[in-house]
């Protein structure tokens, strides 16, 4: 398919093609080549995406899985809450839904002044939410946002500088950066990271899917919804030492009947608590105190 980039100066036409399954792709071209292969990763075996994860590597019922305790103390090291007061974002329009978020966000973030990640799951909601905080918070708190206030690895080693910063990232500060102790004290998950259907990729994804007669919700979309917040989750706890709190803005999670299959993948000695906006605040502040 054709893209083009027509918020860059020197955007160019760009012709893009991906494999939309592997169709035995790594059997035969990969694994064949070696006599045994070790894949390593935090949530491959994870119950919830497993069968996702298998297909999406070529692997059948030979596979041998070992797990290893986990080392963070997670009762105590963090706290996860659900903001349960929300709308149902899925039925309010942009507008609505801008306003809503960027009046709990300030809330949360005038109440504290902990090191704060805010993932999201598209920039342009960030160059909506952002000239909203800056206005309320701005004078208080330095606010980092992906494509508005520099480059990833720019407004990284800003915000590792510390004294209370807030980042707003989408794409690539979901997983793969590392910000042990004081560099990450607080996430903020605003919305359940699912896909965009009506890309040209997820279209062709979804649909190969539904003519084999596979749901391609549960298949595809929601296992890597789950893998996409487990991946934002990953960001808060790196290092024993590590303390912080989690937050969800997003009450689907509760409300939803594939919203299990997200609270289970959370590890153990996690306990995703749904609270008021008013109640969240408070705990916040608690448990920073002990």
């Amino acid at each position: 398919w054709l893209t083009y980039p027509y918020k860059q100066e020197n955007g160019h036409l760009r012709l893009n093609f991906i494999m939309l399954d592997g169709e035995d792709f790594l059997n035969d071209k990969v694994y064949q080549k070696f006599s045994t292969v070790l894949l390593v990763g935090a949530n491959l075996a994870m119950k919830e995406t497993r069968g996702y994860m298998f297909r999406q590597l070529d692997l059948n019922g030979q596979v041998k899985i070992k797990k290893y305790d986990n080392i963070f103390d997670y009762s105590k090291q963090t706290r996860a809450y659900i903001l349960k007061d929300t709308p149902d974002i899925t039925s309010i329009s942009k507008k609505e839904y801008i306003e809503y978020l960027s009046r709990d966000l300030e809330k949360i973030l005038l109440n504290n002044n902990r090191q704060t990640l805010i993932l999201f799951n598209s920039l342009e909601i960030i160059e909506s939410v952002y000239p909203k905080l800056v206005k309320k918070i701005g004078s208080k708190r330095e606010i980092l946002a992906q494509g508005i206030t520099g480059s990833v690895e720019k407004i990284k080693k800003r915000f590792m500088l510390g004294e209370g910063k807030i980042l707003l990232g989408a794409g690539a500060f979901w997983e793969g950066i590392d910000l042990p102790e004081n560099n990450l004290e607080m996430v903020i998950v605003t919305r359940l990271p699912f896909q965009s259907p009506d890309t040209v990729l997820n279209k062709a994804r979804y649909r190969k899917l539904e003519k084999k007669g596979i749901n391609s919700f549960y298949n595809l979309a929601l296992p890597e919804a789950i893998l996409r917040l487990q991946q934002g989750w990953g960001r808060l706890i790196r290092t024993p030492k590590d303390k912080g709190i989690f937050v969800l803005l997003d009450s689907r999670i509760a409300n939803k009947n594939y919203g299990e299959k997200f609270i289970s993948s959370f590890p153990d000695g996690v306990n995703l608590k749904s609270l008021k906006i008013d109640d969240l605040l408070k705990e916040i502040t608690s448990f920073f105190d002990e």
